[in-house]
C-alpha cells in the first residue's frame, strides 16, 4: 500500500472496510472521512505465540504456526457485534495494524470472518481481500505456508462441518468445548479431526494416586487416570503413544481404551528413529479400524505425529494440498505444526501417481 493510502477506508465486502494504520487512525477517527463508520481496532500487541506466522526452517522441511480457533471466534464475534451497532447504514472500518506481521494476522482473521459470517467460499473471500494480496505476498515470501493456504484450510474445515461457532453445535468442534479442552489446567486436549483424531500431552507417571495432576517446571502434568476419564468421555477408544513417556496403561484399559506403542508405526520401540516407509499406511489402518476416536501423544515427536495425521487426511481427500492440511493442523492445535512437508509432498505425489 502507498503511504498516502494509509488510514483511508478500503472496501472489502458489504459494509466491511479496512485501513492500514500509520498509528494515527484511532486519533483521527472523529474526522469527517470516518463519519459513516463504526470502528474496530483488534489488539495491536504482537505476541509471538499469537501470530499467524509460518517460518521456514531446515530447508523448508517444516511449517511453524501459532494460531487458534479461539482467536478466530473472538474476532468473528466482535465483528458481528460491531456490524450490528449503529443501525443498518453504518459501515465498519477495521484497523488491521501498522506492521507486517499484525496486518497479516488481522487480514487472516478478516478472511475467516467473511467465510464464517457472510457465507463466502474460499475463492470469493480471497478475491474480496484482493487489496491485501500484495501484503500477503510480502508476508509469504519467507514462509513455508502462505496466508491464502491457511485461509483455504479454515474454509475446508467449515465445508466439512468441522466448525460451528454456535454454542449448541453437536458433531463439530464446539467453541465452548474447545475453549475448555485446550486450557492447560485441564489437560490441553486438541481436536484435529472431530470425533476421530485428538492430540494431548502425555500422561505423567509421577502423579500420586491421591491426585490427578502436579505442577512441574511451570506446566501442569496429568495422570493416566485423569486422561483416561477425559478421553473416554470424548469417545476415544485408542491411544497412540509416539513418545517414550512411561505410565500405567491399565488406567486406560479400565475405561476400554487400548494403548498402542510407537512400534506399531515405526516397527521398533525406539521412538527416536525416523518414520519407516510404511508408517503412513499402518497409521491409516489403525485409525480406520479403531472403531472410534483416536488420541495421540507425541512429546518430542510432534513432527512425525502431525505428518501422519496430514497424510491420513490426504488419503481421504479432506484437503487439496499438503500445505493446506498442515495449516489446518496448526490452527486446530493452537500452536506450531512442524509437519515434514517434503515427506508429506512425496506421499501426496505417490497417491496421485497410483
Amino acid at each position: 500500500q502507498n503511504q498516502n493510502n494509509k488510514n483511508m477506508p478500503i472496501h472489502i465486502h458489504n459494509k466491511v472496510y479496512f485501513a492500514l494504520s500509520d498509528g494515527t487512525l484511532t486519533s483521527d477517527f472523529n474526522g469527517s472521512v470516518y463519519s459513516d463508520f463504526n470502528f474496530f481496532s483488534p489488539s495491536q500487541a504482537v505476541v509471538a505465540r499469537d501470530l499467524l506466522v509460518y517460518k521456514q526452517r531446515r530447508a523448508d522441511d517444516c511449517a511453524d504456526a501459532s494460531f487458534s480457533l479461539l482467536d478466530i471466534f473472538r474476532f468473528n464475534d466482535t465483528m458481528r457485534k460491531k456490524l450490528s451497532e449503529g443501525g443498518s447504514n453504518l459501515k465498519l472500518l477495521v484497523n488491521i495494524g501498522s506492521d507486517l506481521a499484525t496486518q497479516a494476522r488481522n487480514s487472516f482473521l478478516l478472511g475467516c470472518h467473511l467465510i464464517m459470517s457472510h457465507g463466502l467460499g474460499f475463492e470469493e473471500a480471497f478475491l474480496s481481500l484482493k487489496p491485501l494480496h500484495a501484503l500477503f505476498d510480502r508476508f509469504s515470501s519467507e514462509c513455508a505456508i502462505s496466508v491464502g493456504q491457511s485461509l483455504r484450510a479454515f474454509c475446508c474445515a467449515k465445508c466439512l462441518n468441522w466448525i460451528d461457532f454456535r454454542i449448541s453445535a453437536s458433531n463439530d468442534i464446539q467453541i465452548d468445548r474447545f475453549v475448555h479442552d485446550v486450557r492447560n489446567e485441564i489437560g490441553s486436549v486438541f481436536t484435529v479431526v472431530p470425533n476421530k483424531i485428538l492430540l494431548f500431552d502425555p500422561p505423567y507417571d509421577g502423579v500420586s494416586t491421591s491426585r490427578c495432576s502436579i505442577d512441574l517446571h511451570g506446566k501442569r502434568r496429568f495422570s493416566a487416570s485423569f486422561y483416561a476419564d477425559l478421553l473416554h468421555r470424548l469417545g476415544v477408544v485408542l491411544v497412540l503413544r509416539l513418545d517414550a513417556s512411561p505410565y500405567d496403561h491399565a488406567a486406560f484399559a479400565r475405561k476400554g481404551i487400548r494403548v498402542c506403542g510407537a512400534e506399531a508405526l515405526i516397527g521398533a520401540a525406539d521412538t527416536d528413529v525416523p518414520l519407516a516407509a510404511g508408517a503412513l499406511e499402518r497409521f491409516a489402518e489403525l485409525v480406520q479400524s479403531a472403531g472410534g476416536g483416536v488420541a495421540m501423544h507425541c512429546e518430542g515427536r510432534l513432527g512425525p505425529a502431525c505428518t501422519l495425521i496430514a497424510a491420513w487426511m490426504a488419503q481421504l481427500d479432506l484437503f487439496p494440498s499438503p500445505e493446506v492440511a498442515a495449516a489446518w493442523i496448526a490452527i486446530a492445535r493452537r500452536a506450531a505444526a512442524p509437519v515434514d512437508l517434503p515427506a508429506l509432498r512425496r506421499h501426496w505425489s505417490r497417491r496421485w501417481m497410483g
